[in-house]
Parts: structure tokens; C-alpha cells; sequence
């Protein structure tokens, strides 16, 4: 006789309990990242230590309350269109009185209830071991010229590495460490590591090996998330018809961890995917979710948005002046996200895939941006890191700068780029973007 695991029958206790209540199940599915995912709200913590040796860690997780919110930007940029209202607009009238308030205002009960749990057969698994980063900030010690200049001495070791992975000299990062250095490579990662200076130039080298390891990402395939949401239709606001209601808010709530959870999803971070589809109000958003795979990520997530934008029209009547470029599937940087990186399809095509200041100084950027790039042969396959790298690499100003042979301190207003890190249209500068299907300069 098999027994079932406790947490099986939690949940099934709990879903009954609910329907008990009157409340109708709209997703109940089991969640995987495919992308490092990266955590820890306001502290910036993916991981926080019970013991001084990080023995025993606690990865800060999604919660009902943060995917919330994440629906709720998605649910608002669906419904602007149909209803024809401003944001503003669209939270009066509509998103108010399914969601609850938001911000300051006091929160009256909300008829959507979401509910996120761990998946305890999976522990979320870092990089690198507090052994790992230390071992990595003591050969940064003795490699640096001096106290305080540690994690630019890793980034630099890290794109050594990289560019071994990606003309094929080096076959993958042989332990934690490598692993440790390969993260300094991405831009986000190496911002927000230069927090760890202060406490270098003043010595503190375990406590900067602490802090680096608790804020280092989970790896792919090791978050595993249950989500599960209900509407309580007696909370509804009148007027609004609660088949509607639901199939709406299904198809955001399936959407929404493909986008993204945790800090950096523009930057291709937290990219989870469905393993397993346990209930859904409709047989249309299950049916999707269960055909989901990494491969096709972009497609089924395409998919999705344009039954949100569908249940966005059918919940607002059908009425409304918005049409045109408004929805769900027509916000820019969703858009270009759909047709292009979202979908962690190697190889990237990037002009400039590992500029640094390292290459400048040394003449390596001739050989490896700009119209020779094309004729360097690298591999085909890429990492899910190294195509963060890449991803990162495009939002950071100083790279077209090396790219267009610009001094990296030059002033360059005409190369800023969008929140998500793309380049604006800017033909004299050398780079703009193009529909899907025509080349890019």
C-alpha cells in the first residue's frame, strides 16, 4: 500500500476546504524555474543562513502575495485596451474590486485568493558552497592590485571562463567556484555584488563571502513552486459576470510565473515553466500549460497572453476604444521578449557578446565586436548563463560603447537603452531593431 506524502494530503484538505467555502479553483499547477532564479525581495537575499556556516539555508520563495501583485501588472496592462481606460482608470473600475487596493489604501477583502507553496521533494540549490565563495575571495585577494578591487578581479576571471565555454577551449565550470566566477559575468549580478566592497577594503573577508553567498541565485531546476488560486464569487463586485471573472483571472494566474518571478525577470532571470497541470477552470489555459516545454517557452507563453487578452475583451463586453497596439501581447518590452530571448534559444545573436573594459585595453574588442564578430566561430550551444550574460550585456550602455570604439567614459545620451535592457531605434549610432525576420545592424 503506497502512502501518499503529507503534502499531498495538505493540499487536498485544503482544496477541499476551499470548495466547501464556496470558493472556485482556478489553477492548481506545480511550477519549475528554467533559469537561475533570483530571490529575496527588499533584503536581496536569494538564501538566508540559520547558522554562521550556512549550513543549513532558507531560500526566500515566491509568495501568494508577490505573485499577486505580478498578476495584478498583467491583469491591469490586459484590460487597458477592451475597457479604453488609462492604468488609473482600470484600477477604479475594475481591478479594485477583484484584487483588493493596492499600495497605501486599506485593503478590503479580495475575491481572488492565491496561494503559493514549496514543493518539498525539491530544494532550491545555490551555485556555490560558502566553501566555494570563500576559496573564490581569497584568490581574488592575492589576484587583485589592491583591497576593495576583489569582485572586479572575479568578473574578469569569470569572462576568462566565458570565453573558453564559448569558442569550445573549455567544456563547463569544473566545480562551485568556476560556477561562483561565471555569475560575475552578468551584469546584474556583478551591480549588485559590489556591495561586498566596503567590507573588503576593510578586510571583513567572511562576512563579504557570506553576504555573496546568501544573494547568489538558485540554479535551474531546483525552485519548484505549487500554485494554487481561487475567486470567491460572493465577494464580487455586482454587475460582473463570475464565468467571466474566472476565466480571466485563470489565464493570468497561468501566465504569470512563465514571465517571471523574483528580481531581474527582464533580464531573463526566474523563468519558471509548468511540470504538472492538476486542475484548471478551463480545458483551453490546461491545455496550453501541459504542452509547455523549455523549447517552445516563448510560443506557450504567446499563447497565454492572447487568451488573457481574449478573457480581457470578453470580461469587458466586447466594448471599449483602446484596440490597436493595446493588450496583454502588445506591451514593448513583452513584445520583443516574445519574438526574440524569451524563449533561451541559443545561439544569441549579440554584436558584442563579452566586451568588458578587459578588451579595450587589450585589443580584444576588434577581434570580438563589430563586423569581425561574425567570423569568430562559437559554439552553437550556450549555457542558460552565458545567454544571461548575454542578455545583460546588451543593457549595458558601455557595451555599444566598445562596440561602436566610444571611450567608456565619453557621454553617450544617444545610447540609452530601454528598462529592458534593448536598444532604442537609432540608426546613426549604428544599432536599431528591426521586425522579427529582418536583420539588424
Amino acid at each position: 500500500m503506497s502512502v501518499q506524502p503529507f503534502e499531498e494530503v495538505r493540499g487536498a484538505a485544503q482544496d477541499l476546504l476551499r470548495r466547501l467555502g464556496g470558493l472556485v479553483l482556478l489553477l492548481d499547477a506545480v511550477y519549475e524555474n528554467y533559469t537561475p532564479y533570483w530571490g529575496g525581495g527588499v533584503s536581496g537575499h536569494t538564501f538566508h543562513c540559520l547558522q554562521e556556516d550556512c549550513s543549513t539555508i532558507i531560500p526566500a520563495l515566491p509568495t501568494g502575495e508577490t505573485l499577486k501583485g505580478r498578476m495584478r501588472w498583467l491583469a491591469r496592462v490586459a484590460l487597458t485596451g477592451p475597457l479604453g481606460a488609462s492604468y488609473c482608470g482600470v484600477e477604479e473600475r475594475l481591478l479594485k474590486g477583484l484584487m483588493g487596493h493596492a499600495g497605501d489604501e486599506k485593503s478590503l477583502a479580495s475575491p481572488l485568493v492565491v496561494e503559493v507553496s514549496p514543493v518539498e521533494s525539491r530544494a532550491s540549490e545555490p551555485y556555490a558552497s560558502l566553501d566555494d565563495v570563500c576559496r573564490a575571495l581569497e584568490g581574488a585577494r592575492e589576484g587583485a592590485a589592491k583591497p576593495g578591487r576583489e569582485v572586479n578581479w572575479l568578473e574578469e576571471e569569470g569572462f576568462k571562463l566565458l570565453r573558453g565555454l564559448l569558442d569550445g577551449r573549455v567544456e563547463g565550470p569544473a566545480n562551485g567556484e568556476e560556477w561562483f566566477k561565471l555569475l560575475f559575468t552578468i551584469p546584474r549580478f556583478m551591480l549588485n555584488a559590489m556591495r561586498v566592497n566596503d567590507l573588503l577594503k576593510n578586510c571583513y573577508m567572511r562576512e563579504a563571502a557570506r553576504l555573496l553567498y546568501m544573494m547568489q541565485p538558485a540554479r535551474p531546476g531546483t525552485v519548484r513552486i505549487r500554485l494554487r488560486a481561487y475567486l470567491d464569487t460572493a465577494l464580487l463586485p455586482q454587475g460582473l459576470d463570475a464565468e467571466r471573472v474566472a476565466a480571466f483571472l485563470e489565464a493570468v494566474a497561468a501566465a504569470t510565473p512563465m514571465l517571471g518571478l523574483g528580481k531581474a525577470t527582464g533580464r531573463g532571470f526566474g523563468l519558471f515553466r509548468p511540470l504538472e497541470v492538476k486542475d484548471s477552470y478551463s480545458a483551453e489555459a490546461g491545455e496550453v500549460l501541459r504542452a509547455a516545454r523549455p523549447e517552445n517557452h516563448g510560443e506557450a507563453l504567446r499563447r497565454l497572453l492572447e487568451l488573457t487578452d481574449t478573457r480581457a475583451k470578453e470580461l469587458a463586453g466586447g466594448t471599449g476604444g483602446g484596440g490597436g497596439r493595446h493588450g496583454a501581447g502588445f506591451v514593448p518590452r513583452l513584445e520583443y521578449a516574445l519574438s526574440n530571448w524569451l524563449s533561451i534559444s541559443p545561439p544569441i545573436h549579440h554584436p558584442c557578446p563579452l566586451a568588458t573594459r578587459e578588451y579595450t585595453r587589450s585589443g580584444l574588442v576588434h577581434a570580438y565586436c563589430g563586423a569581425n564578430a561574425r567570423e569568430i566561430p562559437l559554439r552553437r550551444e550556450w549555457s542558460v548563463e552565458a545567454t544571461l550574460s548575454a542578455i545583460g550585456k546588451a543593457a549595458v550602455k558601455n557595451v555599444w560603447k566598445i562596440c561602436r570604439c566610444m571611450r567608456v567614459t565619453r557621454p553617450g545620451p544617444e545610447l540609452h537603452t530601454w528598462l529592458l535592457g534593448l536598444p532604442r531605434s537609432q540608426a546613426k549610432t549604428g544599432y536599431f531593431l528591426k521586425k522579427q525576420g529582418e536583420q539588424s545592424n
